[in-house]
């Protein structure tokens, strides 16, 4: 600047710093040197107090001016920061993190770079015991570096290792970290326990069983979530890695069928944790001896936590049972029917579904042996399915079969007890044989007389069927369907149409009820959703009749529901007092059919006139010993349009009216009642054996069921009364249903168990399952309050409603056993003659053999045949025997007829208008075919004589010989005297022989067997008169 401060001149420093200021004027002068940005002045070349001014004079005088400096400083700034230990691993420094790490280098390096070397490096420190650090340096952009490998062994960086920073002059840049941590992870195994009685230690000297799935969660203790949850590898193992710093704790889940054993704490800190699936202790070391929580900082060692381990054991079971003596062959374990445990029979248990065809496949888990109280058990179980099976072989079973399933399935969950496994024994099974023969008297000439004698042949081709005592074939096992009804309202009253379909009365929560239409063939609901069956609440019994189904309703009205057409809606007419029962009598050819309701509100019965829908006059004067009201009723017939009705009150009485529909109007008379004892409910009728079956529903007596014959003496108080005890503590029978022409009555009990009885003999029947299981009951299993059961009466089909289930069983028969045999249809490697038949493999009990009539239709070449012996035979068979023999004997009734015509002419041959017959006239039947020696198994001898027959003919000249056996016959006439025999039907044939005809009588599909027209002719000898 010159004096006047005006500039003068301007210039910049050259590289070196240097300046200069060429060609100046004289005079004086002010130097100035502008701020530098990040340098200050400190001293100049004249070095007065101001420090960047420079005063100069230029005369002509003066040298070129030099060395008139400025001398500046550097304006710096300072850079610090933290190492810190990121506790959580996040990268940023949170609440809590000031703890740092110590001896770790930071480097200071011009520039934004990614790497700070040494070399390159204008400044560095070391972090002090808290981790901080310092370092300075000139205004400008710089580079902080942390040196990585400075870093405690572990320890990892959660954040960049490099920092850019921007020093201002004078300034400071402090907000500067750097995070790291140790990641430590926790892991374990999941094993089986090899033995829990072995130290800890011990047992991972052993190859171990691993766990694989198994589930493992760790949690912050503090805290009740899981952190994390993992499952553990095919080597069962498990990791929790770079698990932020906590104290945690760590669980397991015991794996299916398995329960924990011990732990990584449970073993060695049972003071303090004594969970087996729960680790919150560990031992580190073998010095560690109080045990150390599990607590991860930046002290903890890569190899800490690293066994935590879980030990469990299989979660076992046990399958027990017996082996016992099946008395009465039942198949139902009876105690106390003196049925005992069979001692020393073996036992398999084998994994899996197994069974007689696929048992050589398998070898058995274990064995065991019935103790002497015929009891077995199978312990330490893991859950799982499994089949035990009974051994034949063993010594004790020899002549014995079984009365239920060699092989059993069971299945258990882990840790499970499964009992009441039955394996019933009998002696062995039995076998009936027996013939069918031709009871043709061939030998001994004594046909058709039911003994088979002589050398009567065996008839082949015959079926013979096996059935049970009632004559009824014998059905595999009952197939039960449980149908679901789908409207949540409580099944009451059931019956059926006989057709193949059941109905079923539903009470609903309110109104309105509906009828569920059940189709026995499908086994499903058949109910179309067009038609609209609902109507009032309430309804209790149903019965069936004319295609209208009656259903009565608690508010006093009587339902019906014609064809089930939805044109028709239903009619529901007021009826007695809340009615109850409902039987019906359907007369087979007045039409005068008949409802009978008892109302359970006044001890009187409602009748309706189900031809004309009318309502009739009630039946009153009905009385019992409790002054209770009709509940139940059934109806019997005893002639047509007249017959009997019983009547249950809920107390000991059973009343009993006559009824006559045969006049003008009906005609009821009340009888009085059969006094019982207990509560009497539910009520049956067997139409064909005449008898009334009652349920008792009281518990403390054995008569469960009350029987009494429909032909009552004129003092009801002298009726006899039989019982029926169920073979179990049931519970009480709850209905009972007849089927008449299987000669059957069906109760069911509270327990929803079906039993069968005889409705002729009372004894029980068998619900046969196969050959050798007899099932005495069957158990509807998913029925809950039985209430309710009918019979269909051409299917036999059995339903029963499950009040509470809502729900209904349907029992259907399915198909009948294999139990036909044709005779003579046996292996051929046995010999036998012909006509036998064998069923072998039965087990005891009462059973009827029936043959097939021989005809056209079942036996090849045969027909016409009559049975001289019963077409079916009784037979007790007991356990092990072979009844035998039993025999059909069958014959085919034979004829020869003719006539002795005179023979006018004399010529031998039957002319027209010679239809005179000569009376008188013996003529004999030969048999000429009886040596066959067919033999006979009761008597080797064959009669050498022929059997003949002889007769006379009538005053018309006619002859019959009938009931001949099939064979071959000379037929011979006995002239008379004065008279010549002339020829016979034979003509040409037996020219002279005319009085004898070969006859033969065939079995065959026609009249094969009969032979008419067979005639002889004579003439009078000259002299004689004819006419």
């Amino acid at each position: 600047y010159d004096s006047l401060g005006n500039t003068v001149a301007a210039t910049q420093t050259t590289g070196n710093g240097h300046y200069t200021f060429n060609n100046i004027p004289y005079g004086t002068y002010t130097l100035v040197q502008a701020p530098v940005y990040g340098y200050r002045v400190v001293e100049d070349a004249d070095s007065d107090e101001l420090g960047i001014i420079i005063e100069i004079i230029l005369d002509d005088t003066t040298t070129p001016i030099t060395e008139q400096y400025f001398q500046n400083e550097i304006l710096g700034g300072t850079i610090s920061g933290q190492v810190f230990i990121d506790a959580n691993g996040n990268g940023v420094q949170d609440g809590g993190e000031t703890e740092g790490i110590e001896n770790v280098t930071i480097r200071l390096c011009p520039g934004i770079i990614n790497e700070c070397t040494t070399e390159e490096a204008i400044d560095e420190d070391e972090t002090d015991p808290s981790g901080y650090f310092a370092l300075t340096a000139p205004t400008g952009s710089y580079t902080i570096y942390q040196v990585r490998s400075t870093l405690p062994a572990g320890y990892i960086a959660t954040t960049s290792n490099y920092l850019p920073v921007f020093i201002e002059p004078g300034g400071s840049s402090s907000a500067n970290r750097f995070g790291n941590w140790r990641p430590v992870g926790i892991a374990g195994r999941v094993f089986v326990d090899p033995d829990p009685e072995t130290s800890w230690a011990d047992i991972f000297s052993d190859e171990l069983t691993a766990l694989a799935g198994a589930t493992v969660s760790i949690r912050v203790s503090t805290h009740t979530t899981s952190l994390a949850t993992t499952t553990t590898d095919e080597n069962g193992n498990y990791l929790f890695a770079n698990l932020p710093y906590a104290t945690y704790v760590v669980s397991s889940v015991d794996p299916y069928a398995y329960v924990g054993s011990r732990d990584a704490d449970t073993n060695n800190l049972l003071e303090r944790n004594t969970n087996t699936n729960f680790i919150e202790y560990v031992l580190l070391d073998d010095d560690d001896t109080t045990g150390t929580s599990i607590t991860i900082n930046q002290n903890t060692d890569e190899t800490h936590f690293k066994n935590l381990h879980f030990a469990k054991v299989p979660l076992i079971g046990t399958i027990s049972g017996l082996s016992y003596n099946d008395l009465n062959m039942n198949g139902v374990y009876d105690p106390d029917l003196g049925e005992t445990g069979m001692e020393g029979i073996t036992i398999l248990l084998y994994a899996g579904d197994v069974n007689e065809s696929n048992r050589g496949e398998y070898s058995h888990l274990f064995a065991t042996v019935t103790g002497s109280l015929g009891r077995f058990t199978f312990t330490d179980i893991p859950g799982g399915n499994y089949t035990i099976y009974e051994d034949h072989a063993s010594s004790p079973l020899i002549g014995y079969s079984s009365t239920t399933p060699d092989y059993i399935s069971v299945s258990i969950a882990p840790g499970e007890a499964s009992t009441a496994h039955y394996f019933g024994n009998t002696r062995a099974s039995g076998t009936i044989a027996g013939y069918v023969y031709d009871d043709d008297g061939l030998g001994y000439g004594s046909h058709a007389n039911g003994v088979r004698d002589g050398e009567e042949a065996g008839l082949n081709e015959v079926v013979i069927r096996l059935l049970d005592s009632q004559g009824n074939p014998v059905y595999s096992a009952p197939d039960v369907t449980i149908i679901d009804l789908e409207t949540g309202d409580a099944p009451w009253g059931i019956t059926t149409d006989g057709r193949g379909h059941a109905y079923v009365a539903l009470s609903g929560t309110g109104d309105p009820s509906t009828l569920a239409v059940i189709n026995g063939d499908t086994q499903s609901l058949s109910l179309p959703e067009s038609i609209d069956y609902t109507f009032g609440e309430n309804p209790i019994g149903s019965t069936y009749l004319n295609n209208t189904v009656y259903t009565t309703l608690g508010a006093d009205s009587l339902l019906w529901i014609e064809n089930l057409d939805p044109a028709v809606p239903p009619t529901a007419p007021g009826i007695g007092y809340a009615p109850l029962g409902i039987a019906h009598y359907d007369s087979p050819t007045t039409g005068r059919d008949r409802l009978y309701v008892a109302n359970s509100l006044q001890p009187s019965i409602s009748v309706f006139n189900a031809s004309a829908n009318t309502i009739l006059s009630p039946i009153n004067g009905i009385t019992n010993t409790d002054d209770d009201n009709p509940y139940w009723l059934a109806v019997y017939e005893q002639t047509t349009n007249r017959g009997l009705i019983f009547i249950t009150f809920e107390g000991p009485d059973i009343a009993v009216i006559s009824f006559d529909l045969t006049g003008a109007t009906d005609t009821y008379i009340y009888l009085g009642n059969i006094e019982l004892a207990g509560t009497l409910t539910n009520i049956a009728v067997s139409q064909s054996s005449g008898r009334v079956f009652v349920a008792n529903t009281t518990d403390d007596t054995d008569d469960d069921i009350y029987v009494f014959s429909t032909n009552l003496p004129v003092d009801l108080a002298d009726t006899v009364v039989q019982s029926i005890t169920l073979p179990v503590a049931d519970g009480s029978v709850r209905a009972l249903a007849a089927d008449s022409s299987w000669h059957r009555v069906y109760a069911i009990t509270d327990a929803a168990n079906l039993y069968a009885y005889s409705s002729s003999s009372l004894a029980s029947i068998p619900l046969y399952a196969s050959a050798d299981i007899v099932l005495a009951s069957l158990p509807l299993t998913g029925i809950i309050e039985p209430r309710f059961m009918t019979v269909d009466p051409n299917t036999h089909r059995i339903y029963v409603s499950g009040y509470s289930s809502d729900n209904v069983a349907l029992i259907d028969w399915g198909t009948t056993l294999t139990y036909e045999l044709q005779s003579g249809d046996i292996d051929p490697a046995i010999s036998i003659q012909d006509g036998y038949f064998e069923f072998s493999g039965i087990p005891a009990g009462n059973y009827m053999i029936c043959q097939d009539m021989p005809n056209s239709e079942n036996l090849t070449g045969h027909t016409n045949y009559v049975n001289t012996t019963p077409n079916c035979i009784s037979v007790a068979l007991l356990a092990g025997q072979t009844s035998y023999p039993h025999w059909f004997g069958n014959w085919v009734p034979g004829r020869i007829s003719g006539n002795v015509w005179i023979d006018n002419n004399r010529d031998g041959l039957l002319d027209d208008g010679e239809t005179s017959g000569l009376g008188g006239v013996t003529i004999i039947a030969e048999r000429t075919d009886y040596s066959r020696n067919f033999g006979d198994p009761a008597s080797s001898s064959v009669i050498p004589s022929s059997p003949h027959y002889s007769t006379t003919t009538d005053t018309a000249g006619y002859y019959r010989f009938d009931n001949l056996p099939v064979g071959t016959y000379l037929v011979s006439s006995v002239t008379p005297a004065g008279y010549l025999a002339t020829g016979d039907v034979e003509g040409a044939a037996d020219p002279n022989d005319p009085t004898l005809i070969t006859a033969s009588l065939e079995v065959g599909a026609a009249t094969e067997h009969i032979l008419d027209e067979q005639y002889f002719l004579v003439t009078a000898e000259a002299g004689a008169l004819s006419g």
